[in-house]
């Protein structure tokens, strides 16, 4: 299989992946918007921000280095230095997640002068870094040998697990232990799954070379954790379960910016590792996977913002229409996160290790200092300003160094042609939604996708590699699909020099 094809069929799964991921997360957090109230929210998201925070210090950064390192070893045959890294990973992380545990347990006491947390909390926040260091290191394996399809049936059966478990204990009354319960019963279930998929024998270790892309990567996570999950954990600090409950649905509910160009990013990540020697390989890789990247992301951007509302009373209920006003700014700053992750992947697949660390280290902290600063002044709209500021300086440094470091071609003319044709979208889909009153808004959004394509293809923005590519997805569908490929193949054949 070419690296086109190779390519294509990662993001394929990684996007049957994302698909997956997001309707059981949509459905997991559906589930809390309507039975839980702000507050009770605002518990489960503490822990679960806590137990995510912590699990990037716990791995170690070694799941990371796995992923880099188990293509090398499998294109040279060294099948029993797999086996051995991955038995030396589990135990290593496992090691470090129960001395975590530990510590949140006996400093219990003191955690909780500062984050409102019980000893029962910090029991299950150990458990939940436990369980979700062991999927990362199962993960890293399947990921690194291109293994996305065994990705996507395992997170399929994360998802769906984790769904039956939470809504039958949050009816029961479990509250906010719920869906925390039914996250550890789902992980426990997918690491069932993913046991059968790895291998299980000896073999030798090469410690020095996981260490030197992993502690890079362990001090990189301080900062991607910071960028996730700190403004929620600054606003468990600075204010009340009811304001971190809003923002974290919000927060969860403008993510899809950021998906499409993560997808993308890590779909082609794998190959660009094996290729990253190659200077005309990577820059092909990275060119294309820019483009499509904002092409498929600026849409979605465009649709949050302006349909928050009723995206908000759609997934949740009235309780959460306090937010409404926050989700523009949150789903701006997924669009320069997603981006950012184009570029920092590339950074890191290339070799360019301690630029893609401090990619994420001042974006992190550039967070951390704007949710203190903003939050006591703002509240909601502070963090989410925050979190604006931060995503913007992540892809701007980043996106310096891809042009200074490895003076890779960014997709210019192709994104003045998006540009235009997301104005033409948004002044469509704004008319018309003012028009109608938010009424009929899903038609609304039919009818802009519409303008935006068009837009697109009057403006000859596709070309012979968007060609090549739809006519190999075209390839992986069955024969009674086929039609409607071709219907597009022609468009775009009348829309091309």
């Amino acid at each position: 299989m070419g690296n086109a094809s190779r390519i294509i069929s990662n993001t394929f799964y990684l996007f049957m992946d994302w698909i997956v991921l997001i309707l059981g997360g949509y459905f997991y957090w559906v589930i809390m918007g309507k039975l839980l109230s702000p507050g009770e929210v605002g518990r489960f998201s503490t822990v679960y921000n806590i137990a995510m925070f912590l699990v990037s210090f716990a791995s170690l950064g070694i799941n990371i280095a796995i992923t880099k390192l188990f293509p090398y070893y499998e294109k040279n045959g060294q099948r029993k230095k797999i086996a051995g890294s991955l038995r030396w990973a589990a135990k290593i992380t496992s090691l470090s997640s129960i001395i975590f545990g530990i510590v949140l347990v006996v400093f219990n006491s003191s955690i909780s002068k500062t984050i409102p947390i019980t000893v029962n909390d910090s029991v299950l926040i150990f458990f939940m870094i436990f369980v979700t260091n062991l999927l990362y290191i199962t993960n890293g394996y399947l990921y690194g040998l291109q293994k996305i399809k065994s990705i996507f049936l395992s997170d399929a059966a994360l998802s769906i697990s984790k769904i039956l478990v939470t809504l039958p204990l949050i009816i029961l009354g479990y509250s906010y232990l719920g869906p925390i319960y039914g996250f550890l019963a789902a992980s426990l279930i997918t690491l069932g799954i993913r046991y059968r998929l790895v291998p299980r024998g000896k073999g030798p270790v090469d410690k020095e070379k996981i260490w030197f892309y992993s502690i890079p990567v362990l001090v990189s996570n301080i900062g991607t954790m910071l960028i996730n999950q700190g403004s929620i954990v600054i606003l468990s600090i600075l204010s009340t379960p009811i304001s971190v409950g809003l923002f974290s649905l919000i927060f969860f509910l403008s993510s899809p910016v950021r998906m499409i160009p993560q997808l993308i990013s890590f779909g082609t990540f794998p190959v660009m590792s094996q290729q990253s020697d190659n200077k005309d390989s990577v820059n092909r890789i990275f060119f294309h996977g820019t483009r499509y990247s904002m092409i498929l992301a600026f849409p979605i951007l465009a649709t949050i913002a302006i349909f928050s509302k009723q995206i908000i009373l759609l997934l949740a209920s009235g309780q959460y229409l306090e937010g409404a006003s926050i989700i523009a700014p949150l789903a701006v700053a997924y669009l320069f996160v997603g981006l950012a992750t184009v570029f920092i992947n590339t950074l890191y697949a290339t070799g360019r290790v301690n630029e893609s660390r401090n990619a994420n280290l001042i974006a992190g902290f550039v967070n951390l200092v704007a949710s203190m600063m903003l939050i006591p002044k703002f509240g909601l709209l502070g963090a989410s300003l925050a979190f604006l500021v931060c995503g913007f300086s992540m892809m701007i440094y980043s996106g310096i160094k891809i042009k200074t470091s490895l003076n890779l071609a960014f997709p210019v003319r192709d994104t003045m042609k998006i540009l235009m044709s997301l104005a033409f979208y948004l002044i469509f889909s704004y008319g018309a939604n003012r028009f109608m009153n938010g009424n009929y808004w899903e038609i609304t959004v039919v009818g802009g996708l519409v303008v935006y394509s068009s837009v697109l293809l009057i403006t000859k923005f596709f070309n012979e590699t968007d060609v090549g590519m739809i006519n190999y997805i075209k390839s992986r569908f069955p024969k009674f699909t086929h039609s409607a490929f071709d219907r597009i193949l022609g468009l775009i054949s009348r829309f091309s020099d």
